[in-house]
Order: C-alpha cells, then structure tokens, then sequence
C-alpha cells in the first residue's frame, strides 16, 4: 500500500508528524543536511500526497519546505546511513555524480552494496588486513570498521580531491572512541590511522 492510500485511511497527520521527525527534522539530518535540491523534493513529494488526500493544510510540512527554499544551494551535502546496530556513518559528498574532474566524490551503489554484504558477513573480516582499492568517500571501509572489526584496515584512491574528502568522513565518523587519528606522510603519500590496530589511508601512484 502506497502512502498516499495510507494517509487517507488514517485520517490525520500523526503520520506526516513522524516522517518529518525521522527524516529532514531528525538532529542528524538537522545538523548534517543532505543536499538542498534533495530535501526540496522529498518535502514537495510528502507535500503531494499530504494534499491528495484532501486533509486540511499541514503547518509543519510548508515551514519546512520553507526553511528549505531560503537555503543557498551549494555543491556539498551529507548522506547519512543507519546501521543495523542503530549507530549511523555520515558522508560529505559532492551534489554532482562528475565533480573536479572526477566520479569518486560520491558513494557509488557498488559501495553502498558492499557496505550490505559485509554487515551480513561480518565474520570474513573479523581481524583481518583488509586493503579497499578505490575506497571513494569511505562508506564500505567505515562501516566494516565499525561493525566488523578488522585488524587493519586500508583506504585507498588516486584524486587528490577524493583523498582530501576521504580523511575528512574518516574523522567525521570517529564519534565512539574509535581513534582515528591523521599523520600525513607527503614523501610517500601514505596517511596512517589509528583504529586499536592500525587503519591506513592510501594514495594510489597510478
């Protein structure tokens, strides 16, 4: 059953309440918002069905989409990702698929499904040296580093721009003790992080 069917058998807005609430009224979203164009058209969709439904006029949804349209749109927006164990990753990612001269400033859906399988196999790299080539904006590494506890844990890519976006989600996402921490070494572009272990940032030469 579609949304729509389902608003107009419950009758109110309880319902409306509670997406906005888990979704771009949630503190994380709130303090991490994904893309402007993004929430714009999440609020303007919720806001179609709210009306098809004939029920009076939902103050909350149009202060939202309010606050929404009075925001500059920028190149930059967050993604963020609930795991199974209810801690989230939040990535800063490029709004455009080709940004910089590059396609590595977004998660691609390989990662995303990546990321999926090793939270249902997560014994594979239960204390492993684990090296991830291309790593992009971290989403699969960051998750097995929080759920699958691997020995060592190596992230990797090229673009200067992907590699600098990269240590920044790295440490974004250090909010339970991890220590993740940065030591730049510019000789052999290697970039070293401290995860019980060690957790390693790497520039690939090719």
């Amino acid at each position: 059953m579609d949304l729509e069917k389902i608003l107009k058998i419950s009758g109110n807005s309880s319902l409306l309440l509670n997406i906005l609430q888990k979704t771009v009224l949630h503190p994380l979203c709130l303090k991490y918002p994904p893309s402007v164009k993004y929430r714009r058209c999440f609020l303007s969709e919720l806001i179609k069905k709210h009306e098809a439904t004939g029920a009076e006029p939902l103050d909350e949804l149009y202060e939202a989409l309010g606050d929404v349209l009075n925001t500059e749109e920028n190149d930059h927006g967050y993604k963020n990702y609930l795991l199974p164990s209810g801690e989230a990753i939040t990535l800063g990612e490029s709004v455009a698929i080709i940004s910089q001269g590059t396609t590595g400033l977004v998660t691609w859906d390989a990662g995303l499904y990546l990321a999926e399988w090793a939270l249902e196999n997560p014994a594979i790299f239960t204390n492993r040296s684990i090296l991830e080539l291309g790593s992009g904006m971290g989403l699969t590494g960051i998750a097995i580093c929080k759920a699958c506890q691997p020995r060592r844990y190596t992230f990797s890519d090229h673009h200067p721009c992907v590699l600098q976006q990269l240590s920044e989600n790295i440490r974004l996402n250090d909010k339970v003790g991890i220590g993740w921490q940065v030591v730049p070494n510019p000789q052999k572009n290697i970039f070293p992080y401290d995860h019980q272990a060690k957790i390693t940032l790497l520039r690939l030469l090719i």
